[in-house]
C-alpha cells in the first residue's frame, strides 16, 4: 500500500472517529426509547422525560441522549448492550467501540446473552441536573444488519464501572430490545475517498516538479 492510499485512509477514518458532540435537537428521523428504572437499581431519581435516541447517516451511527432530574454535576456513564441469542454472536466491535463484556445473565427474571458497549467516560450533567441534548458518533457499522438494541445509563461514582448496576434502561424490562438496521451503503464514505483522490494527485504532480 503506497503513501497515498495511506493519506487517504488516515484522513477518511480521523473524520469518522468516535465523538460526542453536543447539539440542539436530534434529527427527525431518529428512533427514540423513554428510559425506565433498573435494570440493576430501581431507586434513582430521573425526569419522565428522559430518553435516548439512535440514527445512521453517511458518517455513522449515532447515539443520543436526553436526560432530565439526574444529581447535578454529576459524571453518569452512558451505554448499550446487543441482545443476543448466544455468545458465540459476539461481534467484538461496534463501530469505533470495543466492546466491555460478553456473557449471558439473569435480570429481572430474564435469561439472556448479551455484549455491551461503553460510551466513553460518559457525560456531566449540569447545576440543574440535566444532561441536555447530545450524541456519540459511534463511526461505520457493518452495513445491512439488523442489532438488536437496549441502551442504559450507569451508576454514577462508582469505580467498578464498567461492572457497576444499570439504574436506567431503554426499552425495558430487561432482554428487550429495539430492532436498529444499519444502512447498506456507506455511501459519504465513499465519497470522501473520491474527493480526495484529486488532492492526492495533485500533491504528487508538485513533488514530481520539485524533483525534476
Amino acid at each position: 500500500m503506497n503513501n497515498e492510499i495511506l493519506i487517504i485512509l488516515g484522513m477518511v477514518l480521523t473524520l469518522s472517529i468516535f465523538a460526542y458532540v453536543p447539539v440542539f435537537a436530534f434529527p427527525s428521523n431518529a428512533g427514540t426509547q423513554y428510559f425506565q428504572p433498573g435494570w440493576d437499581d430501581f431507586n434513582q431519581k430521573f425526569g419522565i422525560d428522559s430518553y435516548v435516541a439512535y440514527w445512521n447517516d453517511d458518517s455513522g451511527f449515532h447515539i443520543g441522549y436526553h436526560l432530565t432530574g439526574l444529581a447535578p454535576n454529576t459524571l453518569y456513564p452512558l451505554g448499550f448492550q446487543l441482545v443476543l441469542d448466544s455468545t458465540s454472536q459476539c461481534v467484538h466491535m461496534f463501530g469505533n467501540i470495543p466492546a466491555s463484556n460478553c456473557s449471558v445473565v439473569t435480570r429481572q427474571g430474564v435469561t439472556s446473552a448479551y455484549e455491551s458497549f461503553e460510551l466513553g467516560g460518559g457525560i456531566y450533567t449540569d447545576s440543574n441536573g440535566n444532561m441536555g441534548d447530545g450524541w456519540f458518533n459511534l463511526g461505520q457499522v457493518k452495513p445491512n444488519v439488523d442489532y438488536r438494541m437496549e441502551f442504559f445509563v450507569r451508576t454514577p461514582n462508582d469505580n467498578n464501572c464498567p461492572n457497576c448496576s444499570v439504574i436506567f434502561q431503554a426499552p425495558s424490562p430487561f432482554g428487550n430490545y429495539t430492532v436498529v438496521r444499519t444502512p447498506e451503503f456507506p455511501t459519504m464514505m465513499i465519497v470522501l475517498v473520491i474527493a480526495l483522490i484529486p488532492i492526492v494527485i495533485f500533491s504528487r504532480k508538485i513533488s514530481k516538479s520539485k524533483v525534476s
